[in-house]
């Protein structure tokens, strides 16, 4: 039913407006594409567990540290016209330590793998292991930021009924940037995922896109073999609103299920008997484009995302799925997507071949130790070098406030520190 009424949903946006849609039916190519990406990365952290437990922040895991880390990628992608298929292998790496990776799990692995049919224009079918991305990645990311990142084992057929409609259809199994057992136990620590996405996409009008989705995913615990911690089924939605120089995008979705309770500590593992979920998000970013320099936007963000009230029956909390905070909620990653109120403001400036992002984030706890978990202020250049060579840099800096830690444990008053640089080489094409 949730499936059908977010197809029904769609099928009525049909018609609404003109202009060609910028995803519309592959086109027909033959040939072989080969493509390629290195991407080495300095990282350095100061003061990172604000003088608390490392378990006990807000998500932060790690401690302080200073590495360089590569993300090293070479595809060929076959092309006909029914039909194509891509190989692509994936190595990460630390930089003087042989043989582990950022993960320190996985050093070469299959990143993808897959075969596509095309039977007719409106119509194909991939299987095989592939990134499953969608909108801005809130719920669906390929978490591209990570040098280890998201692919699937899984198979999805793509639907163009309109050429300003999409229906994708799609069931898989996550694996960890291509490692096939994580948890090295059969069953355990494995996620899978059933879901429907479409969206209505055209160059023109007041609304530029309208996305639905409806996705179901069960989890295995790292305990007892076998043993389901989570089933939530997440329903959402997605639009972006054009007009002249302001443009509004807007994505919420509710979820529902069962799952063990929220453990800082251990994650994944129950922490006792499975409750009911009833969580939820959204997320707005409010963009002008000021006729200042050349390219110039300020933005304006709230998002909120549903905490556990321990005086209900229920769990309240919303669970990430497989979507991004990195890209909404500050570098640094100090917070998930749950439990959390936030609001952001900066600006973006592009100058020939240098970009520059500009924000500052105030993230608050919702439930449980409510109150401010900090101010975090990001700042990121890019500078097109050559084509095909990119030069990132950007520096953030973490104010830790009276929420900072889940358990309200003192911490340190001093604020944290991250800077990166990197370069992204990348060569070849892909159709």
């Amino acid at each position: 039913m949730i499936w059908a009424s977010a197809l029904s949903a769609l099928a009525l946006m049909m018609g609404a407006g003109e202009g060609a849609a910028q995803e519309s039916p592959p086109e027909s190519t033959y040939g072989v594409y080969v493509d390629g990406e290195v991407r080495p990365r300095l990282e350095f952290r100061l003061h990172s567990n604000l003088g608390g437990e490392p378990d006990d922040l807000a998500i932060t895991r790690r401690g302080d540290y200073d590495r360089i880390s590569q993300r090293s990628r070479l595809g060929v992608t076959f092309e006909q016209e029914m039909w194509a298929a891509r190989v692509a292998l994936i190595a990460v790496s630390i930089w003087g330590r042989s043989g582990l990776t950022v993960s320190d799990e996985v050093g070469l692995s299959l990143y993808e793998g897959w075969a596509e049919m095309r039977p007719m224009e409106a119509l194909s079918l991939k299987v095989g292991r592939f990134p499953i991305s969608y909108g801005e990645g809130r719920v669906l990311s390929g978490s591209s930021w990570n040098q280890l990142p998201r692919t699937w084992d899984a198979v999805r057929m793509k639907l163009f009924p309109h050429a300003t409609l999409r229906i994708d259809t799609f069931a898989g199994q996550y694996r960890d940037g291509g490692d096939s057992q994580v948890s090295g136990q059969p069953l355990a620590g494995d996620d899978y995922l059933i879901g429907t996405y479409g969206w209505y996409q055209v160059d023109q009008g007041l609304v530029r896109r309208a996305d639905v989705y409806a996705l179901h995913d069960w989890r295995q615990g790292g305990g007892a073999e076998g043993e389901v911690t989570e089933r939530l089924s997440t329903v959402g939605a997605r639009v972006v609103l054009s007009a002249g120089p302001v443009e509004l995008e807007a994505e919420g979705a509710g979820q529902f299920g069962r799952a063990c309770p929220v453990d800082v500590a251990t994650e994944s593992q129950c922490a006792g008997d499975r409750r009911d979920v009833r969580g939820y998000f959204y997320d707005t970013e409010l963009s002008v484009d000021l006729p200042i320099l050349s390219d110039f936007d300020v933005v304006v963000g709230h998002a909120f995302a549903s905490g556990d009230d321990p005086g209900t029956a229920v769990d309240g909390n919303y669970r990430q799925l497989f979507g991004s905070t990195h890209s909404f909620h500050g570098k640094m990653d100090f917070v998930r997507r749950t439990n959390l109120r936030e609001y952001r403001l900066g600006f973006d400036v592009s100058l020939g071949p240098v970009s520059l992002v500009e924000r500052a984030h105030l993230l608050e706890r919702v439930e449980g130790n409510a109150g401010i978990i900090g101010v975090e202020v990001d700042s990121l250049v890019a500078w097109g070098l050559y084509k095909g060579l990119t030069l990132d840099a950007g520096y953030g800096v973490f104010f830790p406030g009276e929420a900072a830690t889940e358990s309200g444990a003192p911490r340190g008053e001093r604020p944290a520190h991250w800077v990166f640089m990197q370069l992204r080489g990348t060569f070849g094409s892909r159709p």
